[in-house]
């Protein structure tokens, strides 16, 4: 386990599992663990700081791997290959959205966590 800086900016995602959702993250973005208790685990690779904590006690969020969750704030993610990322997401109980947005920079599409939060792939031209 390396050791844990201080990042200047990262994410935040609650979970109810929270080490499925470790697997999830590091396999797919293939980041390190950096640090972790009992209630949360920092997550780190290139550009990013993940960190997947235990939903707090009160906050009522229901599982729902079923229906992916609406947000009005959207994780994105950069993949060196978007169908190599997709094939790989459902494989660690991921879902994809096929349809593929392009414009001259990157492409990108959403995809959805194990436990229902949405997010964004982008593969760089």
């Amino acid at each position: 386990m390396i050791m844990a800086v201080p990042a200047k900016s990262g994410a935040f995602v609650y979970a109810h599992n929270v080490s499925v959702l470790v697997d999830f993250y590091s396999m797919l973005l293939s980041a390190n663990v950096v640090r972790q208790t009992p209630d949360l685990t920092i997550l780190a690779c290139e550009g990013l700081q993940l960190i997947v904590h235990e939903l707090p006690e009160g906050i009522k969020v229901p599982p729902n791997s079923e229906s992916p969750r609406e947000s009005s704030i959207k994780l994105f993610f950069s993949v060196a290959n978007l169908d190599v990322a997709n094939q790989r997401l459902v494989e660690l109980g991921g879902k994809t959205m096929q349809e593929v947005w392009s414009n001259p920079v990157f492409s990108v599409c959403n995809a959805v966590d194990p436990e229902g939060n949405i997010f964004q792939l982008r593969e760089f031209k």
